[in-house]
C-alpha cells in the first residue's frame, strides 16, 4: 500500500536501491504555485529589462536584451577586476593561454554612433529579487566577463531593492522609483576595453532597442 511521505510525496514502492514515488495532491499544488511564483518573477524581470531599454532609447542608447556572447581572449584583466586568472608581466608574455568565455548580459547597450571611441558600451545587469542579487555576489567571474565587454557595467534594479552602498566594486546602479523615473544613483568610470568586434557583431548597421528580443544571438567575439 502507498506510504505518504509528509503532504507532498507518497511512496509506491521500494526496490533498492530504487525508490519510486508520486506527487500528492498537495504537493501537485505546491508545484503550481512555485511555477507561478517563477513566471510572475520572471515576468517582472522582463518588464523592467524592457523599460530600462526604452530609457536607454530616450538618452540616445540602442540596447539588445539577453544576447549570449561567446569570445575568447588571452588578455588579463585589470587589477581590482576579478573573475579571469591573471599572471604577472613575464608569465603571460610566456604562456599567453587563451580563455573561452560565455556571457548573457540582460541588457548591452552602446550610443547611437558609428565612432568607435564614443559608443561606449554598457552592460546592466537586471535584478527584481534581492536573492537573486546576493546569489550573483557570490560569481564574480561574470563580473568579470561584464568588465572585458564593456566600459561600464551597471544593476538595474526597482527602488527599494539593493543600496547603494551594497553594488560590488566597479558597478554601478540604476534604479526605478516608485513614480516610474529611473536615476543613476551609483555612477562608474568609464572603462576603456580594447575588444570591439563583439560590439560590431552584434549591434551592426540600424540596430535599435526593439531589436528582437525573444531570441538570443550566439556570437563569437574577437581575441
Amino acid at each position: 500500500m502507498p506510504k505518504r511521505i509528509g503532504e507532498a510525496l507518497i511512496a509506491l514502492q521500494s526496490r533498492p536501491p530504487l525508490q519510486l514515488w508520486k506527487l500528492s495532491e498537495s504537493g501537485e499544488n505546491i508545484v503550481r504555485l512555485l511555477r507561478a511564483k517563477r513566471a510572475n518573477a520572471h515576468q517582472q524581470h522582463n518588464e523592467l529589462a524592457r523599460r530600462l531599454s526604452q530609457w536607454l532609447a530616450r538618452s540616445g542608447r540602442v540596447s539588445l536584451l539577453n544576447r549570449q556572447i561567446l569570445f575568447s581572449t588571452n588578455d588579463w584583466m585589470p587589477d581590482g577586476v576579478t573573475g579571469f586568472p591573471r599572471m604577472n608581466s613575464a608569465q603571460a608574455i610566456r604562456h599567453r593561454p587563451t580563455i573561452a568565455c560565455r556571457s548573457r548580459p540582460d541588457i548591452i547597450s552602446i550610443n547611437e554612433t558609428t565612432e568607435r571611441r564614443a559608443q561606449e558600451p554598457w552592460i546592466i545587469e537586471v535584478k527584481t529579487r534581492r536573492a537573486d542579487f546576493l546569489a550573483d555576489l557570490q560569481r564574480p567571474e561574470k563580473r568579470g566577463a561584464y568588465f572585458f565587454l564593456a566600459e561600464k557595467v551597471f544593476y538595474g534594479v526597482p527602488s527599494g531593492l539593493i543600496e547603494p552602498n551594497e553594488v560590488p566594486d566597479g558597478t554601478g546602479l540604476i534604479v526605478e522609483t516608485p513614480t516610474g523615473d529611473i536615476i543613476i544613483a551609483v555612477d562608474t568610470p568609464r572603462r576603456r576595453i580594447r575588444h570591439h568586434a563583439h560590439i560590431r557583431m552584434l549591434f551592426g548597421t540600424g540596430a535599435h532597442s526593439k531589436t528582437n528580443q525573444s531570441t538570443p544571438a550566439t556570437l563569437q567575439g574577437d581575441a
